[in-house]
């Protein structure tokens, strides 16, 4: 059993800092990288790069906040797609990023050429790494379970692992890296957003059949003198009809403008939330104080946090969860705007965040109970005592 010191989701007990936590041995007040995006804050090394100075090396899939950096010795590393700053490695695998980057990012109103685009990539990066014919017989598989379960994001977020998962087995093959981390995300989605206390749904099924597949190809694989460790940092309790809303906003740049807010850049968050950049302390100053005053209800419309390293950069999140009327408005700077012209409904929450996790080993023990950031110190004897 793990434990985190963290207990408030969004301040902390979240998954893209609970990971940081487990890649440096840091606790969150330690490390302080607490938004998704937040790589660049990153002070303390990362198990990667520690086992790198020592030439031990690593195949790194999909980690959250996570980052290559100094480790010489990674041989592939692939960022989480809101890691805005990470590019992969080898540089190839920058083909296999984009459309997952592009769509994680605008699933709300995509791009249908970035989209496109993104896709041509996707196929180019597929031909010329003579994975055609396997990524094919994947590929099939995924038309079938579209086919049963619809077109739809829950249905994309599991088919994404499973692509994921073919894709990197392929290059830990080739590799052969004597440390090998993926992240998989679509059962964590599934929590949030289809979990019926009441019975398994026909969109859980499909993320358990789809894991099922995906944990026997990661089985397989094991060579004999391998071990394998299953964590998840933190898990989920059931809120099903409780009445917590996640709303996100159609289109963060459409609001920016239509609040005359002037920044320099933007960088979309993973649910609904979003880093401004701005030109100068004066342009993130006024859109501190706009985003600061948004009201709906008489509540506040968004949480903002002021960058402590950057004066010309601001977090902000949608964090109103209460049920919206059709016709309900918000108001900042004594102007009324309709809700639902510029924010969605995701879903009714099902699942949230608690701060207690699991670990499931062969070969490498650990103590019954343990915090999240003490999971590197084991990690990293086992490498030194084998």
């Amino acid at each position: 059993k793990t434990l985190s010191e963290d207990s408030l989701e969004s301040q902390g007990l979240d998954p893209w800092v609970q990971w940081v936590s487990v890649h440096t041995g840091k606790p969150s007040t330690i490390h302080k990288v607490l938004r998704i995006g937040d790589v660049p804050k990153l002070e303390s090394p990362q198990i990667w790069e520690k086992l790198s100075e020592r030439g031990i090396s690593s195949g790194l899939w999909g980690l959250m906040n996570a980052s290559r950096n100094n480790a010489k010795k990674s041989k592939i590393f692939l960022p989480d797609p809101w890691a805005f700053t990470q590019i992969a490695y080898p540089n190839s695998l920058n083909y296999y990023l984009d459309l997952p980057r592009c769509y994680s990012k605008n699933y709300i109103l995509p791009s249908k050429i970035k989209l496109f685009k993104g896709f041509l990539k996707f196929i180019y990066f597929f031909l010329r790494k003579n994975m055609f014919f396997g990524f094919l017989k994947v590929s099939m598989k995924a038309l079938l379970i579209i086919l049963k379960n619809g077109f739809k994001n829950i249905t994309l977020f599991s088919l994404f692992d499973m692509f994921n998962s073919f894709t990197f087995l392929k290059y830990k093959k080739v590799k052969n890296p004597d440390l090998s981390i993926i992240f998989l995300n679509s059962l964590a989605h599934l929590q949030h957003h289809f979990w019926n206390d009441h019975q398994i749904n026909n969109e859980m099924k499909m993320c358990l059949r789809v894991l099922d597949d995906i944990f026997g190809l990661l089985l397989n694989s094991i060579k004999a003198n391998e071990s394998i460790i299953v964590i998840n940092a933190l898990s989920q309790r059931n809120v099903f009809n409780k009445g917590i809303y996640i709303y996100r906003q159609k289109d963060s740049k459409n609001i920016l403008s239509v609040l005359n807010i002037k920044y320099k850049s933007f960088e979309e968050g993973m649910t609904n939330d979003g880093h401004i950049f701005f030109n100068s302390l004066e342009q993130c100053n006024y859109a501190f104080l706009i985003l600061s005053n948004a009201k709906i209800n008489d509540n506040a419309l968004f949480y903002v946090e002021r960058d402590k390293k950057d004066k010309n950069k601001l977090f902000f999140q949608c964090c109103y969860k209460n049920k919206v009327g059709v016709n309900d408005h918000f108001i900042t700077n004594d102007k009324l705007f309709r809700f639902f012209d510029y924010f969605t409904l995701i879903r009714e929450r099902t699942g949230e965040h608690v701060n207690k996790g699991d670990i499931l080993s062969e070969k490498l023990y650990f103590p019954e109970k343990l915090k999240n950031h003490e999971i590197y110190e084991y990690l990293y004897k086992h490498f030194e005592n084998n």
